[in-house]
């Protein structure tokens, strides 16, 4: 559910970067502040492998923190809210590449998925973080675009490496 939060807000970010970024600011710390609580539902769940959620803790209360931060301040946030994002992002996409290392070590196929979708996601977040001060919109495209493809990147981590009960 918090992906596809993250997809939404991505393509709002991608398809219409002239709204206000105060506005992008607050929905931004709410969707946050949803992927935090579910990243710490998810790191107390009972999955198997032991994958999919073994960094959730930290990441849970980190994005909850910076989900926070969005809500209380966002007028002040606002104009760093690309950077903020590109942060958030290289951060998961580290943990992405980490879990693709671990479904490797596990046998589990397909993994190089992971590791790839964890690099372009890493390279997306850079991206973000390495700006043209003069292209705002461009900037907010590209951190729309790099909390898409994290989005999308979250789910095939968790179709991949969530091990069902039979």
């Amino acid at each position: 559910m918090t992906s596809s939060l993250f997809i939404l807000l991505g393509a709002a970010f991608l398809f219409a970067p002239q709204t206000s970024l105060t506005v992008f600011a607050r929905i931004a710390g709410v969707a946050m502040l949803f992927s935090g609580a579910a990243k710490l539902i998810g790191y107390f769940s009972n999955d198997p492998y032991k994958i999919a959620f073994q960094f959730d803790f930290a990441m849970g209360v980190l994005t909850c923190a910076f989900g926070s931060v969005l809500l209380l301040f966002p007028d002040k946030i606002a104009k760093y809210l690309t950077v903020m994002i590109g942060v958030f992002v290289i951060i998961d996409a580290l943990f992405i590449i980490q879990n693709a290392i671990e479904a490797f070590r596990f046998g589990i196929g397909r993994w190089y998925l992971l590791l790839i979708g964890g690099i372009i996601t890493l390279a997306l977040g850079v991206c973000a973080l390495i700006k043209p001060l003069s292209a705002t919109m461009f900037v907010t495209r590209l951190g729309g675009a790099a909390l898409l493809v994290d989005g999308i990147q979250n789910i095939i981590v968790a179709i991949l490496t969530i091990k069902r009960e039979k």
